[in-house]
């Protein structure tokens, strides 16, 4: 819907390098299946997007503190393995990126804590990551329901 919605524009996954350990398996990884509806098979809740995903878009990969993805002579970038289309996140010439300590997990955990809490749903209660992404994001997130429970 992003890029319906958006023709023209490339998108890319920005991922942390604490996504890619040797058990990581991103053709596995699954998505909320938006055609759920009550009555239909749990077990349809979620399918695996991971391929796709890997298939249609790139992924840039910011190193984090505390998580090395191993390099080899057959694969000096140590990314080969989790797919074909990641790269390391270089910055341009003159400008320096500033490390934290702030994951994609931790916006979720927070955002799923805010929809438990008591009609976080109807009153737009997501406080708990307001100061952690931009206003823009934490509005997109808010008309989108995103991370609601399923």
């Amino acid at each position: 819907q992003l890029r319906d919605e958006n023709q023209g524009t490339d998108f890319v996954f920005v991922i942390g390098s604490d996504w890619l350990q040797s058990s990581t398996n991103i053709s596995s990884w699954q998505s909320k299946n938006q055609s759920w509806k009550p009555g239909d098979p749990e077990d349809q809740k979620s399918i695996v997007t991971g391929d796709q995903l890997l298939r249609e878009f790139d992924f840039l990969v910011v190193q984090r503190p505390g998580y090395i993805v191993e390099r080899t002579p057959e694969d000096p970038t140590g990314l080969k393995r989790f797919g074909p289309r990641l790269s390391w996140l270089s910055m341009p010439d003159q400008m320096t990126f500033i490390e934290g300590n702030l994951s994609s997990t931790e916006i979720r955990n927070r955002v799923d804590s805010g929809w438990r809490m008591r009609d976080a749903a109807e009153h737009g209660m997501l406080h708990t990551i307001e100061g952690l992404v931009p206003t823009g994001v934490l509005s997109y997130i808010r008309r989108g329901k995103l991370y609601a429970p399923c």
